[in-house]
């Protein structure tokens, strides 16, 4: 199972932020990405159907510990062509 580390931040200098990514993508314009998370209830770990536009979507299983800092995610993508199905 692929795994990734999550760390979220507390962005206080957006403009600050901005110049950063820009010089460290040199100067390549960024790719906002639209996306829908719709989360269910399981009984272990956590499940989420990732919508990204009608046609392609994810189903996304991820284990994860609830603690607070960087968290590893041991996750599995299954892609979903129908979402609306769910």
């Amino acid at each position: 199972m692929p795994i990734n580390i999550e760390i979220k931040a507390k962005v206080r200098d957006v403009e600050r932020i901005q110049k950063l990514t820009k010089e460290l993508s040199g100067g390549l314009p960024g790719l906002e990405i639209s996306q829908k998370d719709i989360f269910y209830n399981v009984a272990s770990g956590r499940l989420k159907l990732r919508i990204q536009n009608e046609k392609q979507s994810q189903l996304v299983f991820y284990q994860r510990q609830n603690c607070s800092g960087p968290k590893r995610s041991d996750y599995q993508i299954t892609l979903v062509s129908n979402p609306a199905e769910f």
